[in-house]
């Protein structure tokens, strides 16, 4: 038996070898990009249109009193209760109209801030929304001036091309048939037949012909249509259409003056002009008694108005 501390190689004891661990390197991270947003199609936040220091917080919490209108309601039907009559009645009635003045004023003074900043509001978005229509409109007129234009020029030229291909047809058809009438003739056929024949070749017509030339196409997306509208005569098309009176050249003025006497003559009609009651009214505060406007008359409609404080 073989001592165990005289171990040959081959009965060494087998000491297991350890693999050496290679490091794993880490998955990479999946990123989820979102794809871009057509620029078309982007929301715009509301503060990019607005300026940065626009108040529109104070219009968004503004909340009405409705205590003011109670107290301007109660004002105005005390007024109306009053009987204006004598000194008393006028001094109540005074009185009366300050309250009622001081109630309307409370209301003003309340909702000033909030008007404004709505008005602003409304005028900028409108503003921005006319800009970025302005562009798309002009040109949505201009070419669609051009399809209506370029429609009306094929079916003029079709409607030309079968009037023309008709009217050779026509004569065809008459020829045809004065040459069937002069044939029955020679063959001696019945008077009645004869002159029949004789009738067609002043009247016949041949079957509807179509046009060679091209017709207008029809449109997927778009409808030609038309759009009458009226302007002061001899106006050109590119001028504008619709002048006001303070703006009109001379021969648009000759042509309104005509448009009156004719008015005037019951060939047309008196809705075709509007009095400017602006421009009266304001000659009439001006010139008062003096206003001299033939077949208009100024007069004194008369009111009341707030004296202005005077410091004791």
């Amino acid at each position: 038996m073989t001592p165990p501390d005289l171990l040959t190689v081959d009965d060494e004891p087998e000491i297991p070898m350890e693999e050496p661990e290679i490091p794993m390197e880490p998955e990479p991270e999946i990123v989820q990009v979102p794809e871009p947003e057509p620029a078309a199609l982007a929301p715009v936040a509301l503060m990019q249109v607005l300026p940065a220091d626009f108040p529109l917080p104070a219009l968004i919490r503004f909340v009405p009193d409705v205590r003011l209108k109670a107290q301007a309601d109660d004002a105005a039907r005390y007024a109306l209760s009053l009987n204006v009559s004598g000194p008393e009645g006028l001094q109540a009635a005074d009185d009366a109209l300050v309250g009622l003045r001081g109630a309307q004023k409370a209301i003003e003074e309340h909702f000033s801030e909030p008007v404004e900043i709505a008005n602003k509001l409304h005028k900028s978005l409108t503003g921005t929304r006319a800009e970025w229509l302005s562009a798309g409109k002009a040109a949505g007129d201009t070419v669609g001036r051009k399809v209506y234009v370029e429609t009306q020029r094929l079916k003029a030229l079709a409607d030309e091309e079968r009037r023309k291909a008709q009217a050779k047809a026509d004569e065809e058809a008459r020829a045809a048939a004065k040459k069937r009438a002069e044939e029955a003739a020679k063959a001696q056929a019945p008077k009645a037949i004869v002159e029949n024949l004789q009738r067609q070749a002043e009247t016949a017509k041949a079957a509807p012909v179509m046009p060679t030339a091209a017709a207008p196409p029809k449109l997927a997306g778009t409808s030609v249509v038309k759009k009458w509208t009226c302007t002061i005569a001899g106006t050109p098309r590119d001028a504008e259409q619709q002048p006001c009176m303070a703006d009109l050249t001379d021969a648009q003025r000759a042509e309104v003056l005509g448009l009156m006497r004719d008015v005037l003559d019951g060939k047309a009609p008196l809705r075709c002009f509007e009095i400017d009651w602006g421009y009266a009214k304001k000659r009439a505060t001006s010139d008062e008694s003096s206003f001299n406007i033939p077949h208009l008359e100024a007069y004194d409609a008369g009111g009341t108005r707030a004296k202005g404080s005077r410091s004791k």
